[in-house]
């Protein structure tokens, strides 16, 4: 499954209880829709344009997908750990280029034939990443934090730069009530994504500063 213009990095999992309340704004003009594991690259049920106030029960394991005109889609996932509210500010980027723009040398067949095939090969790539990225979220959902932990730990060997498997496996750790180690990955998530507030709420969770 392959997401035009989907940005790895903003694909993160936050926490909260069935009574928090979550507030989502975004930097431009964006709808919200919640999806089903079954349906990620559908379009789902439209809950409404951001500035938007959504009760945290109805997203738990859901994806809330964020997506404005001409700007990369976000995917978010929630699942419960307990009652808090919070502000999620999230900031819609541009979709890159999905083409080259055209070559000044039409002639140049044999270029233009290997950037093709490289395209094709960080697709497959990044294809089997989403897999297992997703693969990580659905193990945590059913409570399976061994599996999940294993997945982020794949996923964190083929994409070292992202903070995603850090916060997969703090909330494993955190389930199975391992603070020190849930606040270590978080730590190292918030590292890795300095802006993501959300990773703050995290390392509170888990008797953090």
């Amino acid at each position: 499954m392959f997401f035009k213009g989907f940005i790895v990095s903003t694909l993160l999992l936050v926490s909260f209880g069935c009574s928090s309340v979550i507030k989502v704004s975004t930097n431009t003009e964006a709808s919200l829709s919640l999806l089903d594991w079954s349906g990620l690259d559908g379009e789902g049920t439209l809950l409404g344009k951001a500035p938007l106030e959504i009760d945290a029960g109805t997203l738990d394991n859901k994806v809330l997908k964020i997506s404005g005109k001409d700007k990369s889609p976000q995917y978010w996932v929630f699942t419960a750990l307990q009652g808090r509210s919070m502000d999620l500010k999230t900031t819609l980027l541009p979709i890159p280029d999905a083409e080259n723009e055209e070559d000044e040398n039409e002639d140049d067949e044999e270029y233009e034939e290997k950037d093709d095939k490289d395209k094709k090969g960080l697709i497959e790539k990044l294809n089997q990443n989403m897999r297992i990225l997703l693969g990580s979220y659905q193990a945590l959902a059913r409570q399976e934090y061994e599996e999940s932990v294993r997945l982020a730990t794949a996923l964190h060997k083929n994409m070292p730069d992202i903070a995603a498997p850090h916060i997969i496996m703090g909330l494993s750790f955190l389930k199975r009530q391992q603070r020190e180690k849930a606040r270590s990955e978080f730590k190292l998530a918030k590292a890795l994504d300095p802006a993501d507030p959300s990773i703050d709420e995290l390392i509170k969770l888990s008797g953090g500063n």
